[in-house]
């Protein structure tokens, strides 16, 4: 069941790929966050530091769980 989510393509790439791509996007977001904020006059608030954060571990949690099923066959 899972594993079919795993495998559904999108712009033909299993959703796993598409997932993992946007994770790594969005850790690299929210690392920069704080750089941006050393460098800039305006400052982004830290609470988009801290949601941005919780965003990218729920979407590597997702990611995680759609490659074990690949591998477990769930």
């Amino acid at each position: 069941m899972i594993q079919d989510i795993a495998y559904y393509a999108v712009y033909t790439l299993p959703v796993v790929v598409v997932i993992g791509a946007v994770t790594l996007l969005s850790f690299v977001g929210t690392a920069s966050i704080p750089i941006l904020n050393r460098q800039r006059k305006e400052k982004i608030p830290i609470i988009w530091h801290i949601r941005m954060a919780q965003v990218s571990f729920i979407l590597a949690i997702v990611h995680g769980l759609l490659a074990a099923s690949i591998y477990m066959g769930f």
